[in-house]
């Protein structure tokens, strides 16, 4: 267990995945990875210090605990880097939990009070894992999936950054 976000570590997610994983190979199930990477942290850090920096972590840990209540498991995977696992996920899920991390995001944010905003980046991907699939192949996709997203939210508030 990460001991500042009360959720699952790598070594706890590995740990406590594995059998599901091969469960998923073994019975051709689909499984689902989000990978979720915060968005500011660094700026929180030096603008207001790594305890309000901790504190922006502790609350996307909440958020996850809240969102992951339909047997999904979730883990801060490493600093501002989280992950999802869930089997016999379908798309329209992978969205719903998606739009579920936005909307939780955005109302911790309108009620926080904090000088600063938190934000997540994600991506997922629906697998369904054969003998020659690691869960190590289903994560990386998830990762790239997740970085084409932050990109794309990056381009996007530059451009209206420039449109004012």
């Amino acid at each position: 267990i990460d001991p500042l976000g009360n959720i699952y570590n790598r070594n706890g997610f590995t740990r406590f995945t594995k059998d599901l994983f091969n469960d998923c190979v073994i019975n051709k199930r689909n499984l689902m990875i989000m990978f979720i990477d915060m968005d500011g942290l660094k700026y929180i850090n030096d603008h207001y210090g790594h305890k309000e920096g901790d504190q922006a972590i502790v609350q996307i840990c909440n958020i996850l605990k809240n969102i992951c209540a339909s047997g999904e498991i979730c883990a801060r995977f490493g600093g501002d880097e989280f992950i999802i696992f869930a089997s016999d996920y379908t798309e329209k899920q992978a969205e719903a939990l998606t739009q579920s991390l936005v909307r939780e995001i955005g109302e911790y944010n309108s009620f926080s009070n904090k000088p600063y905003k938190i934000d997540a980046s994600s991506g997922y991907y629906i697998a369904f894992p054969d003998q020659n699939t690691t869960m190590f192949n289903v994560i990386s996709v998830a990762d790239k999936r997740m970085y084409e997203a932050k990109k794309k939210k990056k381009h996007s508030k530059y451009l209206r950054r420039d449109s004012y």
